[in-house]
């Protein structure tokens, strides 16, 4: 009788992840985390962008953006530890998109714009995400745990 149990448990388990994948790849809006559920029984199973992008052995993608309205972001603030890629989308020529933290010191340039790419490892810390023209007023913070 354990032994059924055990393989019905694996059985809705495995159920609830393949639909939260349906519903995570059919509603990716790119800008914010996604966040699917699936509830059967007392069993939940929760799913987040990064969480999805490792079990299909790909890179998670952290989005940053800087424009000429004084505005820098990224698109999750909190993350867990391991490897990333960062896509920024630089469109000014007056701010830089700047990220600084536990082995990490990666920058576009302030009078470039366009498209930046960059593979790295996050490791638990706080990094501060600025523009080096205007540090104090142009930043924001990207926790790892």
């Amino acid at each position: 009788m354990g032994s059924l149990v055990a393989v019905l448990v694996l059985f809705v388990g495995a159920m609830a992840m393949a639909n939260a994948n349906a519903h995570i790849s059919r509603h990716r809006m790119g800008e914010m985390p996604t966040v699917a559920s699936h509830e059967h029984g007392h069993f939940r199973v929760l799913a987040t962008d990064v969480a999805v992008d490792r079990m299909r052995g790909r890179l998670p993608t952290l989005k940053g953006k800087v424009t000429d309205g004084l505005a820098i972001t990224i698109s999750q603030d909190a993350v867990p530890a391991g490897r990333y890629r960062i896509v920024v989308d630089d469109q000014t020529a007056n701010h830089n998109w700047h990220i600084r933290g536990r082995g990490v010191d990666q920058s576009t340039s302030v009078t470039g714009t366009g498209r930046t790419v960059w593979r790295v490892r996050l490791r638990v810390d706080t990094y501060s995400i600025h523009c080096d023209v205007h540090p104090q007023t142009m930043r924001t913070s990207l926790t790892v745990t």
